[in-house]
């Protein structure tokens, strides 16, 4: 089976953003950095509270550590689109935009680029997602080979490509475990 799609920066951003918050490294990172956001207010308006008896100071407080937890998390995504934005704005090749073909294999997946062409083997597919928008076939950890669901004619067409996926990527592991 084959798919051919256009690459793009909006789909090198949604990755990053998808594996921003599905990474349980990362979500434990954000998760304690929107703590730490709230906790500051709090323990300053608790500091003063103390100082002056003043228990408008831990309610403005609570309000500002409440409002935090809102408003960081969104702050945070911006931000970090933002300057992925300006990382790929870095990249010589301006258009960001490569044309892609994938091609299943039993013995891989054959990628085709403007570029480059490769041969994944399906034991360097680590693990398969997908989001409302996207499939990712991760490569590793935060590598992945991004397939927009564009690049499908049908949702039957994307279930069949990741029926093969799976079926190419038992096979595999069958075939590795039987040769160790």
């Amino acid at each position: 089976m084959t798919v051919s799609y256009n690459f793009t920066r909006e789909d090198n951003i949604h990755f990053n953003m998808y594996l921003r918050n599905h990474s349980p490294t990362l979500k434990k990172s954000r998760i304690t950095s929107t703590a730490l956001v709230a906790l500051i207010p709090m323990l300053f308006g608790l500091g003063l509270s103390m100082r002056d008896r003043n228990i408008a100071a831990i309610v403005i407080s609570s309000v500002v550590a409440v409002s935090s937890l809102l408003w960081f998390p969104k702050y945070c995504d911006r931000t970090s689109v933002r300057y992925m934005n300006k990382l790929l704005d870095e990249s010589k090749d301006a258009s960001l935009s490569a044309r892609t073909v994938l091609t299943l294999q039993p013995e891989g997946i054959y990628i085709e680029q403007d570029k480059a062409n490769a041969t994944l083997k399906w034991n360097g597919v680590e693990k398969v997602e997908s989001s409302a928008s996207h499939t990712f076939l991760y490569t590793g950890a935060a590598n992945a080979i991004v397939i927009p669901n564009t690049a499908f004619e049908s949702v039957a067409e994307r279930e069949k490509f990741m029926d093969m996926v799976m079926q190419y990527r038992e096979n595999a592991a069958g075939l590795s475990a039987e040769m160790a």
